[in-house]
């Protein structure tokens, strides 16, 4: 149960996006899907993601499956400034307020609350990226951005040390009729 309290943790702080019509575009590119893998644990966690909007709007979706057994099936979905992480397998919805970190545009105040500094720039499978850490509630992450989407992240709490690697980019994919919405159970 631990491995996937930090496997949820690590999604949610992973997680760089908040959105809405009146802030800037985070990303240079309309739209995309990502395929991303994550290893915690002895544990393996697929996300895909759907950015809309350059990245104003955004669904992961990720699940966790063992011997066969969905141990967790979530959604985290976030536009007009607000994330709701919605728990498939106990059919809920949390709502919070999200702050919106534009890695084009990086603000002052973000920058000071999250200790966000840029350490440099290095190619990762073959996307030219400039590389942050930054500190969030204890943990240090360290993200690989490129054209404003976080296409790597290692983060380090404790001892452990949970990295996700990216598996596939698509520009401008067709994007599932409901990814956006926010089901009500």
């Amino acid at each position: 149960m631990k491995k996937i309290l930090s496997i949820t943790i690590l999604l949610a702080l992973s997680a760089a996006w908040a959105f809405s019509q009146e802030l800037p575009g985070k990303h240079e590119i309309k739209s995309i899907k990502l395929i991303e893998e994550t290893k915690a644990g002895g544990l393996v966690l697929q996300a895909v993601t759907y950015t809309d909007d350059f990245g104003r709007i955004t669904s992961r979706n990720h699940s966790v499956t063992v011997d066969g057994k969905v141990l967790l099936k979530q959604t985290c979905i976030q536009k007009d400034c607000k994330k709701f992480d919605i728990d498939w397998l106990k059919r809920t919805v949390a709502e919070s307020d999200y702050d919106y970190i534009n890695y084009l545009n990086l603000t002052d105040d973000i920058i000071d609350k999250y200790k966000i500094k840029e350490v440099g720039r290095n190619e990762y499978k073959g996307l030219e990226c400039t590389i942050y850490t930054l500190e969030f509630k204890g943990e240090m992450q360290e993200l690989w951005i490129w054209k404003g989407i976080c296409v790597r992240s290692i983060i380090s709490s404790n001892s452990q040390k949970v990295e996700s690697e990216l598996i596939s980019l698509e520009e401008n994919p067709e994007i599932p009729e409901g990814t956006f919405d926010v089901p009500s159970f």
